[in-house]
C-alpha cells in the first residue's frame, strides 16, 4: 500500500494515527485482477468536519410520494434536491458491467432498461480491487438493476481531488463524479430519487463514511470494516440515513489501528443523530475474513437498501430480519 502525506487523526482514545491507516487495505478474495470499474451543488465540504454547505443541504418538502405501493414496502414522504448535470450525459441505460466516464473519470456502471426505474447505488472499492467488487458487495444488486431498473456505480480510481478520506485511495473530489451520474441517471428517468445509496469496503467504507456527512440525498448505507475517518455534523439533520455496518472482532478486525472501533464509532455517532442502525460483527479479521463478511451481509443490506428510502417514517424494522446472519444486531 502506498502513503502520501503527514497528517494525523485523534482516535477515540486520544492516540494519533497516520489517516492512512484508518482504512486498509483488504485483498478481497472475490476481487477479480482485470481493472474495470454526479452537480455543480454549490458545495464546499469541510474535511475536518466532515459537514457541507450549499444546496446540498436543501429539501423538498413541497412534493409528497404516495404511502401506497404494490409490494407494500414503506415510501418516503419527501425527495430530496438533486443535481443538475454540469456536462452532456453519456447513455445510462442498459448496461451491464460497462466503463463510462464522466467529468473525466472512469466509472463501472450496471442499469436496467430504458424507461424503467429502480435505485440509484453508489459502490467505492477497496484499495487493491477493482470496481468488479461492486458483484461481491452488492449481493444480488448488480443482476437486480440490469433485469429490473436502477443504475449501480461503482468508482475504478479516485480523481484525486479534495481531501483524503481513508488511505489515499478515495477523496472528497470524487463525490463530485457520483453526483453527475446521479444526475444523469435522474434526467435520463432512470432511478428513484427516494432510493439513493451507497456501499464500500475498507477504504471504500471509509468514503461512503464521508459521504453521509457531505451529501443530503442519501437514504440509507452499507459500510464493510471502515468508518468516518472525521466523525461530522449530517448536511441535512432531518435526514439521518440508515446504516448496515458489518465488521469483524475488536482487536481482530485490525490493520494499523481497530478497524472494527472505527466502524462502531461511526455507527454510533449516527445512532445519536437518529439513524437506524444495524451492527453485524462476525468476529473475523480484517484481511481474510473480507469474502465471508460480504458474502453472509450482502443480500439482506440490499433488501436494507429497498426497506430504507429517503426519511422513511415509521422505521420499517422494529428488530433484525431473520435473513440477516444471527450475529447482527440492532444499535
Amino acid at each position: 500500500m502506498q502513503t502520501e502525506g503527514g497528517g494525523q487523526v485523534a482516535r477515540s482514545d486520544g492516540v494519533k494515527v497516520a489517516p492512512f491507516m484508518l482504512c486498509a487495505l483488504v485483498p478481497l478474495a472475490a476481487c477479480t485482477a482485470h481493472e474495470s470499474l454526479g452537480m455543480n451543488l454549490g458545495i464546499t465540504v469541510d474535511a475536518g468536519a466532515g459537514g457541507a454547505t450549499g444546496t446540498d443541504a436543501a429539501v423538498r418538502a413541497d412534493v409528497a410520494v404516495s404511502a401506497d405501493t404494490a409490494d407494500g414496502r414503506p415510501v418516503a414522504a419527501l425527495l430530496p434536491t438533486l443535481p443538475k448535470p454540469k456536462e452532456s450525459c453519456p447513455t445510462l441505460a442498459g448496461l451491464s458491467g460497462s466503463n463510462l466516464t464522466l467529468l473525466g473519470s472512469a466509472v463501472t456502471i450496471w442499469s436496467g432498461p430504458a424507461g424503467s426505474v429502480g435505485p440509484m447505488v453508489f459502490y467505492w472499492h477497496a484499495t487493491s480491487a477493482t470496481s468488479e467488487e461492486a458483484v461481491a458487495g452488492l449481493g444480488p444488486g448488480t443482476a437486480e438493476v440490469v433485469r429490473s431498473g436502477g443504475v449501480i456505480a461503482s468508482f475504478t480510481k479516485s480523481n484525486g481531488t479534495g481531501s483524503n478520506t481513508g488511505d489515499y485511495t478515495w477523496y472528497t473530489g470524487d463525490f463530485g463524479t457520483a453526483d453527475e451520474v446521479l444526475a444523469c441517471a435522474n434526467q435520463q428517468g432512470l432511478i428513484d430519487p427516494t432510493h439513493i445509496h451507497s456501499a464500500g469496503y475498507s477504504p471504500g467504507s471509509c468514503q461512503t463514511a464521508a459521504m453521509v456527512y457531505a451529501r443530503a440525498y442519501l437514504a440509507s448505507v452499507l459500510c464493510y470494516s471502515g468508518g468516518a475517518w472525521t466523525l461530522g455534523q449530517l448536511p441535512d439533520p432531518t435526514n439521518p440515513p440508515a446504516l448496515v455496518g458489518a465488521h469483524g472482532a475488536v482487536g481482530s478486525d485490525v490493520f494499523g489501528i481497530d478497524i472494527a472501533t472505527n466502524t462502531i464509532l461511526f455507527e454510533n455517532d449516527l445512532k445519536g443523530k437518529g439513524s437506524f442502525v444495524i451492527d453485524c460483527d462476525d468476529g473475523g479479521d480484517h484481511l481474510q475474513s473480507g469474502p465471508a463478511r460480504m458474502a453472509g451481509v450482502a443480500a439482506p443490506a440490499w433488501q436494507f437498501f429497498k426497506d430504507h428510502p429517503y426519511k422513511v417514517e415509521p422505521k420499517p424494522y422494529k428488530s433484525v430480519p431473520s435473513t440477516f446472519p444471527s450475529y447482527c444486531k440492532l444499535m
